[in-house]
């Protein structure tokens, strides 16, 4: 009798080739450059953004703080690295100096969504920001948020907006072609119906321009959630970060 395999114990988790070649492309990791997809994230640096004066020899010479449209308000640029991955992607985060409302330009009604936003990411850091807790959390974490160094997160990285992808490669007969999809990755069509396509990100963007009313074109993959991670690393404060360097 012919030697045979026993396959009753294979367990089939794919319902299909989407969720298998999703699962394959989270194994593979991001490389160099992040695709739409969710990674856990470690924060590199934690840097607050100033009014910085490029000299004539090429050096930077740092200035005060940069405020946002309401001046009530500072930013802070994270930058992130993929775990266990080479690929980095920058992230912007509002910060409250004086209170939770943010105030809109021109005579708007003040807002509380730029606090949610605010709030949601600390949390997803592993810091407990309930409401009551915001003003030890910015002076233990937001003094200097370079503290925040070595934390970790879970994001999901995605386009906000139109963006181009390759159609054909460089390397190919005919050379690079792109179409424009939009944020979720759909075609978009001019009104004949025919594909908007250009030889890079620039005409396409070109092409965006002319619309009316304009479309919105953002070439790179941007964080647009964020959740704790799966093994949060706990930070220090900074009153202990002061401590270590004063006592």
């Amino acid at each position: 009798m012919a030697t045979t395999l026993d396959f009753s114990k294979f367990n089939n988790k794919y319902k299909n080739d989407e969720e298998f070649n999703a699962a394959l492309e989270a194994d593979r990791g991001p490389g160099k450059y992040f695709k739409p997809g969710q990674y856990e994230l470690e924060v590199v640096s934690a840097e607050i953004q100033t009014e910085d004066t490029k000299n004539d020899d090429g050096t930077v010479t740092k200035g005060p703080v940069k405020l946002c449209k309401d001046p009530r308000w500072a930013t802070v640029i994270y930058t992130f690295k993929a775990v266990g991955g080479e690929a980095e992607i920058r992230h912007f985060l509002m910060v409250p100096l004086a209170g939770p409302e943010y105030q809109g330009q021109g005579g708007k009604k003040p807002t509380l969504l730029m606090f949610h936003k605010f709030k949601s990411f600390v949390k997803s850091l592993g810091i407990n920001a309930d409401a009551g807790n915001i003003p030890e959390v910015l002076r233990e974490y937001f003094s200097d948020p370079a503290v925040q160094v070595g934390a970790r997160l879970k994001a999901t990285l995605g386009h906000e907006d139109a963006h181009g992808v390759v159609v054909r490669k460089k390397s190919e007969e005919g050379g690079l072609l792109m179409k424009l999809v939009d944020k979720n990755g759909k075609d978009i069509v001019k009104e004949d119906g025919s594909q908007v396509t250009g030889a890079n990100d620039q005409v396409l963007k070109l092409w965006c321009k002319t619309q009316k009313p304009e479309i919105r074109f953002g070439g790179f993959v941007r964080i647009l959630e964020t959740e704790p991670s799966a093994e949060p690393v706990k930070m220090k404060k900074f009153s202990d970060a002061a401590k270590g360097i004063f006592d």
